[in-house]
């Protein structure tokens, strides 16, 4: 029974080909996600990705996931496709889909999730510039299109590790007084 069970699996050992599946459907899951409305299909192929990630073998082929928990028929067709050509059509063709691009966009922004750039979508909003113009943001989604450059930009480890270190110092400090 290794590796038939997610739950049963001994941690996450990514193996290279186990990995770039995994990528893909997790790439697909997400892509999901941000439309709202296939929260089953997100589920669904982030659990298939997850249970790939912590396969024990390397995958030469789908078959070697048949009773695999989590990779059912449909999800061993995108594994096969992926093994095949290195990528997914349904994911590429959906990452240029003017609805992907424009949940993409309007979900960038602090505070904007899946329903509320839904929403705007179904009002013919289609940019984060759009709904600004248009007096629809909230004051958290306001904040964070004023500061979308700064909340986008990564912070190097050594800085959050400083950071980290002189908050610990000040709550012990505090706790001490």
């Amino acid at each position: 029974h290794a590796g038939k069970w997610l739950c049963g699996s001994g941690g996450s050992r990514s193996l290279a080909a186990n990995a770039d599946v995994a990528n893909e459907l997790e790439k697909l899951a997400g892509i999901y996600a941000a439309h709202g409305r296939q929260k089953w299909r997100h589920y669904a192929y982030s659990k298939a990705a997850k249970a790939i990630r912590s396969f024990e073998v390397e995958l030469s082929s789908a078959e070697q996931l048949e009773g695999v928990q989590g990779c059912g028929e449909k999800v061993r067709a995108k594994v096969a496709e992926v093994l095949t050509s290195g990528t997914l059509r349904r994911r590429e063709m959906l990452e240029q889909s003017e609805t992907v691009v424009a949940l993409a966009s309007l979900t960038s922004i602090y505070g904007v999730g899946p329903s509320v750039a839904s929403e705007w979508l179904a009002k013919g909003v289609r940019s984060i510039e759009e709904a600004f113009e248009a007096g629809l943001l909230n004051d958290t989604q306001l904040t964070g299109f004023r500061h979308r450059v700064d909340l986008a930009e990564r912070i190097p480890r050594a800085e959050v590790a400083a950071i980290s270190a002189a908050v610990v110092a000040a709550l012990h400090a505090l706790l001490r007084a």
